[in-house]
């Protein structure tokens, strides 16, 4: 596998500029809603066998609200991680989403030319981009949406350059570093954008010269999506603010492209290339379970998906142990170690602890799966396996209980329970993920807190 120092080298991040895209044939310009909806059209028609678009909903005044999907098997669930980018939050910050016009084209243009690092993209995740969340906003030139609805949160009205990683708050509402439990993953993380950045992680940039920020160190937020996606969804989400500005002139789009290209490749190839991927099945039967997986050290839970059973786990480089359990199962525990450019894979067979024994390898006749049935014939044709992990699913189905909510300005009739909350995002809970959100917050910002903003204004509830 390839390690993120390769990826960079195929990029040439140390001597050369990034290859402008397709897109920039003509005078540079930041797309109508009208233009970006017949891009999208013509991008599927031009790279039909890795792209699809589909909506997940309606704004306020109707405008669809499109995603494009980048895989080698689009529309099809698999064994591999799903990233995602959304762009345009704010109305009038419309550079995210020129941006990941460029970056669809980047993709499409390179795995024509048999690029080996786009085509392991292509082959090996499932890319969801979404240009705009608020194009009624953006017609209007506003930051709100038609409803007056501030669709991310009440930011303070200057610009940054920095990675921002949870927790965005504090048990006192002060302004100091909250840990979250996955601390020292989200800083490698952030630090992974940041350091592939031309000024962000350098001592030009004074407020933040290190490129990264604690969200609560920098101010306290509440209620924010950064924050419920990491409790909620299992994802590990960044806010990463990259421009001074909100608007740059569209003269400006190829250098902004040029400065934020590495930094976007190298950030989504950590769902390849950091941490722990596997497999759980059944050690009889060879069904795959939904099991429990963690780490030492972390005090936090991710689950393997239903339909494969897969597992991924994003983690900084040094020492862990894995455990993998299930109710009724015996656990497994291995220890780890994560280098920095590489994945670990462990798949993991799991014994049920009441199982009557009185077939080969410990498992009942009733249950023995294939060949001789023993666990050891299962392990050798089940386990071998290849590829990366995680259930992909669409992007929709991580949406639309947020989406229609914000574009009509209502609220949920009242807080669901615990229970039923997580059961109510089983789907989004198992998939292990990594979820960067493209708001487009001054000029171009990874953000996840316009949630935060709807639930202190009781627009929504969670």
């Amino acid at each position: 596998m390839r390690s993120l120092l390769t990826a960079k080298k195929l990029l040439g991040v140390a001597d050369q500029v990034p290859e402008l895209p397709s897109s920039f044939k003509g005078e540079p310009k930041y797309l109508s809603n009208k233009e970006l909806e017949e891009y999208l059209r013509s991008h599927v028609q031009r790279c039909a066998p890795i792209s699809r678009m589909y909506s997940i909903g309606n704004s306020t005044h109707g405008s669809p609200l499109w995603v494009l999907e980048i895989s080698d098997k689009p529309g099809r669930e698999e064994a591999e991680p799903s990233f995602k980018y959304v762009a345009n939050m704010h109305g009038d910050e419309s550079l995210g989403r020129q941006l990941l016009v460029y970056l669809a084209d980047w993709i499409c243009d390179n795995y024509k030319k048999n690029d080996p690092l786009v085509t392991r993209i292509v082959r090996d995740m499932h890319l969801y981009l979404m240009p705009t969340m608020n194009p009624d906003g953006f017609a209007a030139k506003k930051r709100e949406n038609a409803n007056g609805m501030d669709l991310n949160r009440d930011f303070p009205d200057q610009g940054a350059v920095v990675a921002n990683y949870p927790w965005d708050g504090t048990p006192d509402q002060s302004t100091t570093y909250s840990k979250s439990p996955d601390d020292v993953t989200f800083r490698f993380m952030a630090t992974t954008y940041a350091r592939d950045h031309p000024f962000m992680a350098t001592p030009q940039n004074v407020e933040f010269p290190t490129g990264i920020t604690n969200g609560a160190a920098w101010y306290p937020l509440y209620g924010g999506m950064q924050d419920w996606n990491y409790i909620h969804g299992h994802c590990l989400e960044l806010t990463i603010e990259t421009c001074m500005s909100k608007s740059p002139q569209p003269d400006q789009l190829p250098k902004q492209w040029q400065d934020h290209q590495r930094s976007l490749v190298s950030y989504m190839l950590l769902v390849l290339e950091a941490g722990v991927r596997g497999f759980v099945y059944d050690a009889c039967t060879g069904e795959p379970l939904p099991a429990e997986v963690t780490v030492s050290s972390i005090d936090w839970k991710v689950y393997a998906g239903k339909k494969f059973g897969d597992f991924y786990r994003i983690l900084a480089p040094g020492i862990y142990r894995l455990v993998v359990s299930m109710e009724g199962y015996s656990t497994f525990s291995k220890q780890v170690s994560v280098v920095a450019g590489e994945q670990v894979n462990v798949n993991v067979l799991l014994m049920q602890k009441r199982a009557r024994v009185d077939g080969p390898g410990g498992c009942p006749k009733k249950m023995l799966a294939g060949g001789d049935g023993s666990p050891g014939a299962l392990r050798g044709k089940r386990l071998s396996v290849s590829g990366v992990s995680s259930v992909s699913k669409k992007m929709g189905a991580h949406m639309p209980e947020w989406n229609n909510e914000v574009h009509r300005g209502l609220r949920h009739q009242a807080a669901k329970p615990e229970k039923e909350k997580h059961q109510m995002l089983t789907g989004f809970a198992t998939e292990t993920c990594l979820i960067l959100v493209v708001s487009s917050y001054v000029c171009f910002v990874f953000a996840s807190r316009w949630r935060s903003y709807l639930t202190r204004k009781r627009i929504i509830t969670v």
